[in-house]
């Protein structure tokens, strides 16, 4: 039984933020992983600090976060690089050659990963180091049998 407070898309998915009566904490819950609904008697107060908080943009989901990345992306990729920057709030310096590059104040840890493995090698962590080492060895397992 959950006590449900903030509904929300998130990448490609329904998502509920509520109290938990069985873990008495609140939890995440995906709406495609609920077998069954069934309509209570109960009532419950909403928890008016977790509306606050999510309305204030404190995001639902609380991943780790990165700081102060820069990414170097090819010229193949600019283009749209540059038109998806600016609806995320990341500063671009462009190069002669056509190619830039991303930097991003802050964004979750996974994002930027899944971003630059995504890419095929068009993009490449420039700092921080060890996030570089990260992606490194993420390409590895992606190559091991």
């Amino acid at each position: 039984m959950i006590d449900p407070y903030i509904l929300t898309y998130y990448n490609c998915a329904w998502y509920v933020k509520a109290f938990c009566h069985l873990k008495k904490d609140i939890r995440i819950f995906a709406i495609h992983r609920i077998n069954k609904t069934e309509l209570t008697k109960y009532t419950f107060e909403t928890d008016h600090k977790i509306v606050t908080e999510s309305t204030n943009g404190k995001p639902l989901f609380l991943f780790d976060e990165v700081s102060d990345v820069e990414v170097y992306c090819s010229k193949e990729i600019a283009g749209y690089v540059i038109e998806q920057s600016k609806t995320r709030g990341q500063k671009i310096t462009e190069n002669e050659d056509g190619s830039v590059v991303v930097h991003i104040p802050s964004a979750p840890k996974l994002d930027i990963i899944k971003w630059v493995l995504s890419e095929g090698g068009e993009a490449k962590v420039i700092k921080p180091e060890w996030l570089w080492k990260e992606v490194k060895s993420q390409a590895r397992k992606i190559i091991s049998p």
